[in-house]
């Protein structure tokens, strides 16, 4: 797999993926979603790209460069040097490896090239699948934010996991 920006090409495969209550329980990603959604999700992630505010790429199959999910770097706190890796996949790929792949490829692109010292990854508590992959990337447990979250119609207390640039070891990393 591997990770693109976003095309106009992806909103039908987005709108397919997207519209699952099991994506919406752990994300802020609505429901029921459609194409609509989809449509703006892309404009909106492309502008903010640009200004270099927040980055969305596609997570894609490389024989086919066929959209199985979204990977992104986002919540960029300037003064701190520091920002938040999000994620999610669409349910025929889940378990295969692909999150934590996704994870490494984007957590290098924020330590390698924008040069960020801390990468958080935030999870609700009840996310057990999310919690995996962030074991498996080496994160740390920072903190526990009791009902931070209002994501799938209810608050939600949320694991916050940090990792540092001096402690990022992506070889030894098993996807």
């Amino acid at each position: 797999m591997t990770l693109r920006p976003l095309m106009k090409k992806d909103e039908k495969r987005i709108a397919e993926l997207a519209h699952d209550k099991s994506i919406y329980r752990f994300t802020r990603v609505p429901y029921p979603y459609n194409i609509e959604h989809a449509k703006k999700f892309i404009a909106d992630s492309q502008k903010k790209m640009k200004k270099k505010e927040e980055y969305v790429f596609a997570i894609a199959l490389n024989e086919n460069d066929e959209l199985i999910g979204i990977a992104s770097l986002m919540r960029f706190n300037k003064m701190d040097n520091r920002a938040e890796v999000g994620y999610w996949l669409g349910k025929p790929y889940r378990s295969k490896g692909y999150v934590p792949e996704a994870c490494k490829l984007i957590i290098n692109f924020g330590f390698n090239k924008l040069k960020l010292n801390k990468i958080i990854i935030e999870c609700a508590k009840e996310n057990k699948a999310s919690k995996k992959v962030i074991d498996k990337l080496g994160a740390k447990l920072e903190g526990v934010l009791r009902e931070s979250s209002f994501v799938g119609g209810k608050y939600r207390d949320s694991l916050y996991h940090g990792i540092l640039r001096k402690e990022w070891k992506p070889n030894k990393i098993e996807v």
